[in-house]
């Protein structure tokens, strides 16, 4: 396998994206079962991935590449069906009943207050709804496909903001807001480093110096989990490097962890979700050389030992908060 980017879940598979955006995994269990890898400029060629989704129902691969066209193939032989072109941005998306997908989109036509939102695209006309649900410019920087979590056919994705977060529910056609929480402030970017105008360089600019530079600032919630009855939501946040946050919401009380494995440097966390778990690569863990971390656990021993002897494919560790 190529270095792994990205992972995704629909329904029974997972999903990963190649470190080069070029080359799509299918994992069943822990094998690969199917290889989509279509790059060039030919009839169902694409140039890049910048983003896909996959309808379990009927087998449908959906692929959005660098020029916003989005291909369609059949299967895991990966039949080409066909594209859809003149598109926005899309940033990620979710199929959300036949030929239709919930897609979160940059559209530069707009007034600046509705640029960033939520559309269904029909993939069967190529037709776009109107904006449903209207992101801040902190939201779209924000979203990304760690944002999602489907039960069902429901849909639970978050949207940051620089005070306000929600997570929304998306179901039978509809939304609606599971629960709205708020970091603390020292979390928060300072008022003078709100983007209200993304066409204004220097806002851009000020808020890339606190953002990019300093990277100590939580927007939204990465890898929601919500519990089947809606009362439990367990979420990620990173507010600067190797600071990992779990947060357990549980009747409005807020708790917040940091995970270890002893005998491994850094704080715990994942990369994607599958179901109910939580998946991350094992592959940059560190032994952790304290005298005083010895002797390490059994778990360390088994990661390193999965590492040394799997040929340099990658290690996943699944796991789920109890």
């Amino acid at each position: 396998m190529k270095d792994v980017l990205f992972y995704y879940n629909f329904g029974e598979y997972d999903f990963i994206l190649s470190s080069d955006y070029r080359t799509i995994y299918c994992l069943e269990d822990d094998s690969i079962i199917s290889v989509l890898e279509r790059v060039g400029r030919g009839r169902g060629e694409y140039q890049g991935i910048s983003t896909f989704a996959y309808s379990v129902e009927d087998s449908l691969m959906y692929v959005v590449d660098y020029n916003n066209k989005l291909y369609i193939y059949k299967g895991f032989d990966y039949e080409y069906i066909g594209i859809v072109d003149n598109l926005p941005q899309i940033l990620s998306m979710r199929v959300v009943g036949k030929s239709h997908l919930l897609a979160a989109c940059v559209i530069q036509d707009n007034e600046i207050e509705e640029q960033y939102g939520f559309v269904i695209i029909d993939t069967k006309t190529g037709t776009i709804s109107e904006r449903l649900l209207s992101m801040s410019y902190i939201g779209m920087f924000s979203n990304k496909h760690t944002s999602y979590y489907q039960y069902n056919d429901s849909i639970y994705f978050s949207v940051g903001d620089n005070y306000l977060n929600r997570i929304y529910l998306y179901s039978n056609g509809e939304f609606t807001t599971q629960l709205e929480f708020t970091y603390s402030k020292k979390l928060r970017l300072p008022k003078r480093a709100i983007v209200d105008d993304p066409d204004d360089l220097s806002e851009l600019l000020i808020f890339n110096k606190y953002v990019l530079g300093a990277n100590r600032y939580c927007f939204g919630a990465d890898y929601p989990i919500l519990s089947s009855d809606g009362h439990r939501c367990l979420f990620w946040s990173f507010p600067e490097g190797g600071d990992n946050i779990m947060t357990s919401i549980l009747n409005n009380k807020i708790t917040r962890y940091h995970i270890t494995i002893p005998g491994i440097t850094e704080f715990v966390a994942p990369h994607y979700v599958s179901s109910d778990y939580y998946v991350m690569p094992c592959q940059d863990m560190k032994r952790n050389n304290r005298a005083d971390s010895k002797p390490v656990s059994v778990l360390s021993e088994q990661i390193f030992e999965q590492i040394d002897k799997n040929e340099g494919n990658p290690v996943l560790l699944k796991f789920k908060i109890k």
